[in-house]
């Protein structure tokens, strides 16, 4: 048995200036340029059977148009034109601008005639992506199967067409790339699934993920001081190696769902240059990634969708309607082990994600009654997010920190100062009496958890200075009626 598919994607990428409330070209950033890249792909599936052993071989094309057009990837320390260009009067530029030219762009054309090569044909990509699936029964009741594949995705298009340049001040601030080669994902998944009674099956399975050429930063530098930009670059990777397990009962009963448990060690770095600068350097490793490869780290999940369900006709009958009959209860319940961050007042050398936030866990419920009214089909539905009003912790977004321009939120003061104010039970050391002695109050052991805000019990702790930030998603309910014809 043969198959073949065909689908095609298009994106309209359209950007337009503006001056959003502001008088002077020094606060404005300039995007007049439109693109419409798009994505086409084949894919060809047979299946053969020998004897209980069922194979499924598949092979996909995948054609990235990137849009057409050029791209300033000629020369990427091209000062003349990617610092601040001067400009007649303010009212001059927002004119020019609102008949939809593009000042920078067109400062980008002349210099390509004056510097050949300094524009270049944006790329398109071709890619070939194999599939194989193989199972075969165990016994009347299970079966083995294993999975592989490769996978392919766009990269965001943000990291392909959008670039940030001002007339005034820095000028290029972020240069997009629209020759991203699509990233490569190449997975292995091998499994057993027993049906251990009725319609409940459960699987077993362990999985490898090797994530090739994701978009990373790299920065650009020139001597002259002068040119400071960012870019984009296939240069990000990912190792991905879990198991799971599903518990699934599908069938018209009163009671289907699933649970499923995933537990996932995850890793991962950049390769190549970080800072790319225009001037020769003699020493190889210099301006290379230095410690950006992550350690495996174990990142466990649980999620259930529990749906509980009453018979069309279950019920008295009132008017015609069974009033107990066609209601659908849904819960979907998710648990996630908390992020990771780096905690390191020591300055101990080869420290990185050495705690966690606190965990994330949530309810939603959605009801639904279906009925007939003149022939329609109705359901009334009520959706709750987050039905038990949990506090959901945000800290580790970062929000709740006061910012200070160009940091990390692990370098924010106010950061060091919530978590030197927690009394955490690695604070029960020697190597902690110096902080102890420079930061009195600070740094003293004891059974507090990342997360904790001050309380009449914990009046000690210095609270982040964004209370906004602190929780989100906070009970969400919606209801109405939806009728289909």
């Amino acid at each position: 048995m043969s198959k073949a598919a065909l689908n095609t994607i298009i994106s309209i990428w359209i950007t337009n200036s503006g001056k959003n409330g502001n008088e002077n070209y020094y606060n404005v950033y300039e995007f007049n340029y439109h693109r419409t890249p798009s994505q086409t792909g084949v894919f060809i599936q047979d299946q053969i059977s020998y004897s209980n052993i069922i194979a499924n071989l598949g092979l996909r094309f995948d054609y990235y148009y990137g849009g057409g057009g050029q791209w300033p990837t000629g020369d990427p320390f091209a000062t003349e034109v990617f610092t601040p260009q001067a400009f007649a009067e303010d009212s001059v530029l927002f004119e020019y601008l609102e008949r939809g030219k593009s000042y920078i762009w067109d400062t980008w054309k002349e210099y390509d005639e004056e510097h050949p090569g300094f524009l270049k044909p944006i790329k398109n990509h071709f890619t070939v992506s194999p599939r194989i699936g193989i199972s075969f029964p165990i016994t009347v009741n299970s079966k083995f199967y294993f999975n592989y594949g490769h996978f392919r995705s766009n990269p965001p298009y943000y990291t392909m067409y959008l670039y940030r340049y001002r007339y005034d001040k820095n000028g290029l601030y972020d240069m997009s790339n629209p020759n991203l080669a699509p990233p490569r994902t190449i997975s292995y998944e091998l499994g057993t699934a027993v049906n251990i009674y009725q319609n409940l099956v459960v699987r077993l399975s362990g999985y490898s993920k090797d994530v090739t050429g994701k978009h990373g930063e790299i920065t650009y530098q020139n001597a002259a001081g002068n040119l400071d930009y960012d870019a984009w670059a296939n240069n990000e990777y990912e190792d991905i190696q879990g198991f799971e397990i599903n518990i699934a009962k599908k069938d018209n009963s009163w009671v289907t769902g699933w649970v499923n448990f995933n537990y996932m060690l995850k890793k991962s770095g950049l390769s190549g240059r970080e800072l790319i600068t225009d001037v020769t350097i003699n020493n190889d490793q210099e301006g290379l990634y230095r410690g950006q490869e992550s350690r495996a780290l174990p990142v466990p999940e649980l999620n259930a969708n529990i749906t509980f369900r009453s018979p069309r006709d279950w019920g008295p009958e009132l008017m015609g309607l069974h009033v107990l009959g066609s209601w659908n209860l849904t819960l979907f319940g998710e648990w996630e082990a908390g992020d990771y961050f780096t905690w390191n007042p020591l300055n101990e050398l080869h420290v990185s994600d050495n705690m966690r936030w606190p965990s994330y866990y949530m309810l939603d419920m959605k009801v639904t009654k279906t009925f007939s009214i003149g022939g329609l089909n109705t359901t009334f539905y009520i959706d709750a997010s987050n039905v038990l009003n949990l506090k959901m912790n945000m800290m580790h977004r970062g929000y709740a920190f006061e910012y200070v321009s160009g940091t990390d939120m692990e370098e924010r003061p106010d950061f060091f100062r919530y978590m030197a104010s927690l009394q955490l039970p690695r604070y029960d050391s020697p190597k902690y009496d110096q902080l102890r002695e420079r930061y009195p109050g600070y740094f003293i052991p004891g059974d507090d958890k990342v997360g904790d805000l001050r309380s009449s019990d914990q009046s000690y702790i210095n609270d982040p200075k964004n209370t906004y930030w602190y929780y989100g998603r906070p009970r969400d309910i919606w209801f109405g009626l939806r009728f289909s014809f």
